[in-house]
């Protein structure tokens, strides 16, 4: 079974940092949490760490004692999702995110995996995410 590893990377204000995933045509108007697969030997925390780095450009490696590890959690069919949660003590400018990480699309163009950012408050984080995320963050209490 496949596991993606992510952080909740919530501010002061009580918001969630959300990406827009490029390309998902499917479900346009849906939001997502940094985060990414596992790959090998790699373990939960340094790949969230590095999925985070890799969508939002935020280097936030010297936070990770400050994460909590909220676990793994059944996602979609054939994957598993492992959250850390993480209250930051300042809100970061999503005009100064940058995703360094590409996809070739079936144009054959190379698309950032996310292209967008965004604070939402966790009170409304339901209205954004992946019908598949949600049902992870209201069985953690976030945003409920």
């Amino acid at each position: 079974m496949k596991v993606s590893a992510g952080v909740l990377i919530i501010n002061p204000n009580h918001e969630l940092l959300l990406t827009h995933p490029t390309g998902k045509k499917w479900l346009p108007g849906c939001w997502d949490i940094p985060k990414g697969c596992i790959d090998g030997d790699d373990e939960p925390l340094e790949t969230a760490i590095r999925e985070v780095k890799e969508e939002t450009g935020l280097d936030i490696e010297r936070f990770k004692n400050e994460f909590e590890d909220l676990g793994q959690h059944p996602y979609v069919d054939g994957k598993d999702i492992h959250l850390f949660k993480w209250r930051s003590a300042k809100t970061y400018d999503t005009k100064e995110m940058k995703c360094t990480t590409y996809f070739v699309g079936s144009d054959d163009v190379e698309y950032p995996e996310a292209n967008d950012f965004r604070w939402v408050r966790l009170s409304m984080v339901k209205n954004y995410v992946f019908p598949s995320l949600w049902t992870v963050l209201e069985k953690l209490n976030i945003g409920t």
